[in-house]
């Protein structure tokens, strides 16, 4: 796995507009920075919360001493694979800092925006509302979530299942054959609402 250092950009006004962030606890990977002796050891932390503008973390105290880190961010769902440059802002208390990303391309501070709004919609918390812009501890019942998920899905193959169904119609009107492939994603389709709609 190749990754690289992002160069500085400039972040516009609306950028600093739309800076959602998100308390969630993913693991990360992080370096601290000496002025004189580089890259120190890798110190593991987990993230307290998260914006395309920077980052809370947690750690066993390693870090307390130093001002500048690395920060490797591997995560999934929307995939990114970033390190980034990060000044502390802040001493939150004992192992656990603010820090403000200094490194970061359109790219992918675009990235991180876009992990932000779907770890929020994956804590049922929408990017706009307190818990995602100040925060605040979300209160997620996983069970309800996954409700929500599932009617989420239900619907997307309700659509699929009917677009298919204009698809097969229109082809029959205009005297074409139905390709076969839409044959069986249509009873694929159909089968698999039949299931969730049980």
């Amino acid at each position: 796995m190749s990754v690289t250092f992002q160069s500085p950009r400039s972040t516009s006004k609306e950028q600093r507009r739309h800076n959602f962030r998100v308390r969630t606890e993913r693991p990360v990977l992080c370096f601290g920075i000496d002025p004189d002796q580089g890259l120190g050891e890798r110190v593991p932390a987990l993230t307290v919360d998260i914006s395309s503008q920077g980052i809370g973390l947690r750690h066993d105290g390693a870090l307390d001493r130093v001002r500048s880190i690395a920060v490797h961010m591997h995560f999934s769902a929307p995939d990114i694979d970033i390190v980034a440059l990060a000044s502390k802002v802040r001493t939150n208390g004992p192992f656990e800092a603010a820090y403000r990303f200094e490194t970061l391309s359109t790219e992918a501070r675009a990235a991180l925006a876009r992990f932000v709004f779907a770890e929020a919609t994956r804590l049922r918390t929408a990017p706009g509302s307190a818990v995602a812009a100040h925060g605040d501890d979300p209160i997620v019942n996983p069970l309800d979530a996954c409700t929500q998920r599932l009617a989420s899905a239900t619907g997307h193959v309700r659509a699929a299942d009917a677009d298919l169904r204009a698809m097969q119609t229109l082809l029959r009107q205009q005297g074409s054959a139905v390709p076969p492939e839409i044959e069986l994603v249509l009873a694929r389709v159909r089968e698999a609402l039949d299931e969730l709609e049980a």
